[in-house]
């Protein structure tokens, strides 16, 4: 199978519906994704411990079954005869001219939405990345760590004798 502009092609219409509908479902997990970190935000701006955890949890689901679905799609372009690890740019490029419209839309919302997850992502890291040095600075604060002198007063240190009545 080869279309004219690309080294693979789409002879039948249902290998192109096939990787429509294998594209639509990673958009529509890659949403799912994004609804979960916005879920995990939000719980670590609410100090919601048991939210948080549970959008750890379904970031983990969300991720596991998206990676099985990207399998599905690389299998189905490698039945097409193209590369396997061909990234979403190089697809419609790959396919040539038989690649259909409703393709390429797929294509292009699969990308779009794939870079507004990358985005919720990023955010995501920099809250959870700042929730934690807030809890650990306040572990510190509140277990006298971070007070200087090792914790005796006044300065003192445990070789200045400063604490000890040495005229017993």
């Amino acid at each position: 199978m080869s279309g004219s502009g690309g080294t693979a092609g789409l002879g039948r219409p249902q290998e192109a519906q096939q990787l429509v509908a294998a594209i639509e479902r990673e958009r529509a997990l890659l949403d799912d994704l994004k609804s979960a970190l916005d879920r995990q935000r939000a719980a670590v701006a609410a100090d919601d411990v048991e939210g948080i955890e549970q959008g750890v949890h379904a970031v983990h689901r969300v991720l596991f079954t998206l990676s099985e679905a990207s399998a599905r799609r690389r299998g189905i372009v490698r039945m097409l005869g193209g590369r396997e690890d061909a990234r979403l740019g190089e697809l419609a490029e790959l396919l040539g001219t038989d690649a259909p419209p409703q393709l390429l839309e797929a294509l292009r919302a699969l990308s779009g939405t794939a870079g507004v997850v990358q985005e919720a992502l990023e955010l995501t890291r920099q809250v959870l990345r700042g929730a934690a040095e807030t809890g650990d600075a306040l572990i510190k604060r509140l277990s006298g760590a971070d007070t200087p002198g090792d914790g005796y007063p006044g300065g003192a240190t445990r070789r200045s004798g400063a604490l000890l009545n040495r005229e017993v």
